[in-house]
């Protein structure tokens, strides 16, 4: 996969639809990118950084750009990041919720979250392995595979969807 640029991070903390976002301007990969996620059923992401000290609230928000421009309904995006515990307690419920929804047959919108690298705070673990699936971002020439291995380890290989490259950019 091609390394994509992430955008600076919005800092909502509430499940919004981020204000002003127009979803045609997603880039072709982060297209690209939403359809290959398509390949496994999710009705919850969640974005995180390999790195301590970075964001996916970039990469989370421009997926849903794209949700926004073509899904039915459209995906809700959050950025957990530096949440308190009360406030992870209960988006790791809610998250358990929709997950209980979609299997009953409602139809719920998707719900992308980024939150902070678990090698920084461990909480996001709970809110990762509460999710239906991961995605992770490594940062090219930034990144350390140990950091990478330690996340994919500590969340469980098989709640990953895969992977993104993105830009060396802070």
């Amino acid at each position: 996969m091609r390394a994509l640029r992430q955008n600076p991070p919005h800092s909502s903390k509430t499940m919004a639809d981020p204000a002003g976002e127009d979803p045609r301007l997603a880039s072709i990969e982060l297209q690209q990118l939403w359809f290959q996620l398509q390949r496994r059923q999710w009705a919850s992401l969640v974005v995180i950084p390999a790195d301590p000290g970075s964001s996916a609230a970039g990469v989370a928000t421009s997926l849903w750009k794209v949700g926004t421009l073509i899904g039915n309904p459209a995906p809700k995006v959050l950025n957990a990041e530096r949440m308190g515990p009360g406030v992870i307690a209960e988006l790791i419920r809610d998250l358990a919720n929709a997950k209980e929804a979609v299997t009953a047959g409602l139809d719920q919108p998707r719900i992308l979250v980024s939150i902070e690298s678990v090698l920084s705070n461990p909480l996001g673990i709970g809110i990762a392995q509460a999710a239906d699936a991961v995605l992770l971002c490594v940062r090219k020439g930034r990144t350390k595979i140990a950091s990478a291995r330690r996340t994919i380890e500590l969340i469980g290989r098989e709640r990953f969807l895969g992977s993104v490259v993105l830009n060396k950019t802070r």
